[in-house]
């Protein structure tokens, strides 16, 4: 029969692990429209990069806690052992004498600690700190390339429901201008053949409906796969802003990249780790002093009550072709650490100018877009005056709703171009969505 404490502790672990859930998955949940910073959360919660750097991290900690207790912290260890002897000895050639039974009992208590190692503790200490440094930089980086990953499918997600809806609007665009020239067939007003444009019309758009559609599906399936997500419906997500984030200058983001980027700080760690490894392979060829101490209690009925014992060594080897050959390869990796460093810098650089580019010429093919879009929707409405009036065709209404609606489309293209371009200098400055 459980008690009433663990009836309490069984019902606060279930409304912790509802509350994680609700916490991950906020808008599913409620039937409301996800956000992207939501998506972006939900994928740091449930990805399996994500959830492997947070490892990755806490395993490099643990290796520099295991570091930095190898100098000056005690190692308590219990010791129980037991004896038991039995010895006969011939005398003289001619008879067994018994010399009867012995025992002996240790219950032993020890501590011991290392005084000076020589140094080595303090370059595995650098060593370890470097690699906790690179595991929290790698941890950065794996959430900037999801939340990257993330942004994208999103805006995919949202340029393919858009795109779908423009095919739908084409479609009734048509179906509604054949109604009205069958009409006028009926009437007899028009030719017969004055139909066939319109019928070819909304079969294009039908087909064009119909890729649209499997492209959301398809968007719908990368924004789940992105977020960490098991197959499922499409997600409902919200729209981007309407006004246009305003790039900050290239002078910024450059600085800003060349001093905050995970890789650029993950590269900085691994160049000090091969130092520090360097300096260890140094130090194996000079002469080293080492010195501990350990203190022995002994427990019950054992023999010994107490004993302690400093101890101080110096070593040298003096000639170890293996040593060397060790300071001649971490000399050999730490200038290739120096040298893939320096270039990443310059890598950086190119992306960064790079990225910031796309993003000008994005903005701009949305000023273009829009004109574009304005002028094809001014020409439709001229042509169906005109179409009114008897002075134009039915195929001129078809050419001007097709060139309205490659217009709709590039302006969504553009317009989600901007968001990405923006992402991706995001990315290359390195930027923390947190």
């Amino acid at each position: 029969m459980p008690t009433p404490m663990q009836i309490g502790r069984h019902l606060f672990a279930l409304l912790l692990l509802f509350s994680a859930a609700a916490a991950a998955a906020p808008a599913e949940d409620a039937g409301r429209p996800w956000t992207l910073e939501e998506c972006i959360r939900t994928a740091w919660a449930r990805h399996g990069d994500s959830l492997a750097a947070d490892e990755n991290t806490e395993a490099a900690r643990a290796q520099l806690r295991g570091a930095s207790s190898s100098l000056w912290f005690p190692t308590l260890s219990a010791r129980s052992t037991r004896n038991q002897s039995h010895t006969e000895a011939q005398q003289g050639g001619t008879s067994i004498r018994r010399t009867g039974d012995t025992s002996d009992t240790q219950h032993t208590l020890t501590a011991t600690v290392s005084l000076w190692d020589g140094g080595t503790q303090h370059l595995a200490v650098r060593q370890a700190r470097a690699g906790q440094i690179s595991a929290d930089e790698s941890r950065r980086r794996t959430r900037q390339l999801l939340a990257y990953s993330v942004t994208s499918a999103y805006v995919g997600l949202l340029r393919a429901q858009h795109a779908l809806d423009v095919a739908n609007r084409e479609i009734e665009q048509a179906r509604e201008t054949k109604r009205v020239i069958q009409g006028l067939i009926d009437a007899g007003t028009r030719a017969e053949v004055d139909i066939y444009p319109i019928d070819a019309q909304l079969a294009s758009a039908r087909v064009s409906q119909i890729r649209a559609a499997s492209d959301a599906r398809v968007a719908a399936s990368a924004l789940r796969n992105a977020m960490g997500l098991d197959a499922g419906p499409a997600p409902k997500i919200q729209e981007m802003p309407q006004e246009l984030p305003e790039a900050p200058a290239l002078d910024q983001c450059r600085e800003q990249a060349l001093a905050d980027r995970p890789d650029v700080l993950q590269s900085m760690a691994s160049t000090d780790r091969n130092r520090a490894s360097l300096a260890l392979a140094r130090l194996r060829t000079l002469p080293q002093l080492t010195s501990g101490a350990r203190y022995d209690r002994g427990l019950g009925n054992s023999s010994v009550n107490m004993q302690w014992s400093i101890n101080a060594v110096l070593s040298w080897s003096f000639y170890d072709r293996g040593d060397r050959a060790a300071v001649q390869s971490t000399e050999a990796g730490l200038r290739a650490t120096e040298a893939q460093h320096d270039q990443l810098l310059r890598d950086i650089v190119a992306e960064i100018e790079q990225a910031h580019l796309d993003l000008a010429s994005a903005r701009e093919r949305v000023d273009a877009a829009r004109a574009s879009v304005a002028a094809a929707r001014k020409n439709l409405d001229v042509v169906q005056a005109r179409f009114e009036q008897d002075l134009a065709i039915p195929l001129e209404i078809v050419d001007a709703q097709v060139t309205l609606r490659n217009a709709e489309l590039q302006a969504i293209g553009a317009r989600y171009d901007y968001f990405l371009a923006r992402a991706q200098l995001d990315r290359a400055m390195g930027r923390d969505y947190e």
